[in-house]
């Protein structure tokens, strides 16, 4: 188990776009409260058929556009990026910021999203589902293997 200790050295935020990781998932799902449940086709059907929209698949030019916010994002808050992988269905961030980690996550998907609609017409309306994972990275090895994860391992 990964506590949180006062100050990490950094956080590994995951999170996923809108409609692809649902209630049911075939590859396991997370319930507020009750964590890692397992597949359930029909709950995941019915996950999928009560969506506001399709799911949200990002193409390459949208997948530059987070990064883009990412990395500008951190260099005004000078929050320190130490990894960022944006794939089509979820985004993975390592960062040395001294406020929430999900304050953090939240800040990233607010400022992505803002971007992300000025490319798209007609925009969505949501890009991200809610929540992220957060894992604090207390030591160096921690810090090294996420960092590892993120760069190589995708």
């Amino acid at each position: 188990m990964n506590i949180p200790l006062p100050d990490p050295l950094a956080y590994f935020l995951t999170w996923t776009t809108y409609g692809t990781r649902l209630p049911g998932d075939e590859r396991g799902w997370v319930d507020r409260g009750h964590g890692l449940q397992l597949p359930n086709g029909p709950l995941e059907a019915r996950s999928y058929e009560g969506l506001a929209h399709p799911p949200i698949v990002l193409g390459n030019e949208e997948r530059k556009v987070v990064e883009e916010v990412i990395r500008k994002h951190c260099e005004i808050r000078r929050w320190p990026l130490n990894a960022v992988n944006v794939r089509t269905n979820h985004v993975h961030v390592v960062v040395s910021s001294k406020i929430d980690p999900d304050d953090t996550a939240e800040q990233f998907k607010a400022w992505c999203t803002r971007q992300l609609k000025l490319g798209r017409r007609p925009s969505p309306k949501h890009w991200w589902t809610r929540g992220q994972s957060t894992v604090y990275l207390n030591t160096d090895d921690e810090f090294l293997c996420a960092v590892n994860y993120v760069l190589n391992c995708q």
